[in-house]
């Protein structure tokens, strides 16, 4: 794939699926068996992702993906998203940057990986004391 081709491929996914939130474009952008890391404790396969995007779905509002960055190299890509939206629960506004790396064949996304740091998003919820951690690392 060439690399415009690719790079297409990431801004329609962030822009179809989570700023449109057009959950048919996964199917049509993931393949079956695309092994996807980072949403769950094992990989999962494009079943199961609609699950975890499901799941996002309903526990966030206005929710908004902007890629900050991203390298293309044959036929994959690595970059950082800026995710923003208000959870509905509380009402809070939450806002963090994560990473991904991700391959494609034929046009459709084959692996995918995510490494988020959910300590800072549910320090943003009021959930996590980041005071604890930080004395972990005082001398």
């Amino acid at each position: 794939m060439s690399r415009e081709l690719v790079l297409a491929a990431i801004r329609d996914w962030f822009e179809r699926v989570w700023n449109q939130l057009d959950e048919g474009a996964i199917d049509e952008m993931m393949a079956e068996d695309c092994e996807v890391l980072g949403v769950s404790a094992m990989p999962v396969n494009r079943e199961r992702y609609v699950e975890f995007y499901r799941t996002v779905r309903s526990a966030f509002d206005e929710i908004r993906m902007e890629i900050a960055d991203v390298v293309v190299e044959e036929n994959a890509a690595a970059g950082h998203v800026r995710f923003s939206g208000k959870h509905r629960d509380s009402g809070k506004e939450v806002d963090f940057v994560f990473s991904f790396a991700a391959r494609l064949e034929e046009g459709r996304f084959v692996w995918v990986r995510n490494v988020v740091d959910y300590s800072l998003l549910l320090y943003q919820l009021g959930d996590f004391d980041l005071a604890a951690i930080e004395r972990v690392f005082e001398s």
